[in-house]
């Protein structure tokens, strides 16, 4: 059966790096790399000439999926022990519409929150919603995506929250990668209101 981790196949981590998933572990167990920190890892994988330098993505990639094989990491989390969630749909709308359309106050008030008619998309501009979600604009670029912290009033902890357009002609791919979540239930609990948030933004433009 052929074995996938952080959805790469037995054949991708072949070809781009000579072994498949068990032979790759086993050479890096060989080198105790079960007492190594995720960083570590990945600089054995580099220096170590197990993967070619200048491939520091495979390099990476490869040590996530150890840390996945060995009960280190869950799925959706990171090297610094937080969790993400990516959702994403496809959209029966042009890249330039459904730009105007999350900035604008109708799209704002579905996935951000009311009460930001006002909200200027500036870096290190900041925002509160009607019900107490807090942030701050990171990064901005036109039709391609937009990068802010997020925090509802019941957390704790401050997460970042990036959305991305894909162009596709008279379609858009719309993404919402949110990371810095800080549990498997924070993981969860976005994964589900992200993808009605998705389905909320598809009702509105149809």
């Amino acid at each position: 059966m052929t074995k996938n981790y952080n959805n790469i196949s037995n054949e991708a981590v072949k070809y781009a790096t000579g072994k498949e998933w068990d032979e790759r572990f086993s050479l890096i167990d060989e080198k105790d790399a079960e007492k190594l920190s995720h960083k570590e890892i990945a600089d054995l994988l580099l220096c170590g000439g197990y993967i070619e330098k200048g491939n520091g993505w495979w390099a990476q990639s490869v040590t996530v999926a150890y840390e996945y094989a060995k009960g280190r990491r869950v799925k959706g989390q990171t090297a610094d022990g937080k969790f993400k969630v990516g959702v994403q749909k496809t959209l029966p709308i042009n890249v330039k519409k459904l730009w105007q359309f999350i900035i604008g106050s109708k799209g704002l008030s579905i996935w951000l929150g009311n009460g930001l008619e006002e909200l200027e998309f500036e870096k290190n501009s900041t925002y509160q919603t009607n019900n107490g979600t807090t942030g701050e604009i990171r990064s901005f670029y036109p039709h391609k995506r937009l990068r802010l912290t997020w925090q509802p009033s019941e957390w704790t902890n401050q997460s970042t929250l990036q959305l991305h357009l894909l162009d596709k002609g008279d379609r858009t791919a719309l993404r919402f990668q949110h990371e810095k979540l800080a549990d498997i239930h924070q993981r969860n609990q976005m994964k589900e209101h992200w993808r009605n948030i998705l389905q909320n933004i598809k009702n509105s433009i149809d």
